[in-house]
């Protein structure tokens, strides 16, 4: 008898475990997301960096690298893409 409340304790506590892990998981999920930025903060990057008018900023999820914003400028008649990362 006692040998069975020691396994249930054992997997109770196994249980509490993979608990945390999932919340923790889930908070680091939630900390990426908040890191990433928006089309409009990747504008005004590409306008600090290279100066000009930004024609159009999109997201762009090449599947086997990170995302990242393609910006398009024009300055002095000259048209430029520029690649901005997604996080802060």
């Amino acid at each position: 008898m006692r040998g069975y409340f020691v396994s249930l304790i054992v997997v109770a506590c196994m249980a509490c475990a993979d608990i945390g892990i999932a919340q923790s998981t889930l908070e680091g999920v939630m900390v990426a997301q908040a890191q990433e930025i928006t089309a409009e903060e990747a504008a005004r990057r590409a306008k600090a960096q290279y100066g000009g008018k930004v024609l159009s900023s999109r997201l762009v999820d090449p599947g086997d690298g990170p995302a990242y914003y393609r910006v398009k400028l024009i300055s002095e008649g000259t048209v430029r893409v520029v690649r901005i990362e997604n996080r802060r």
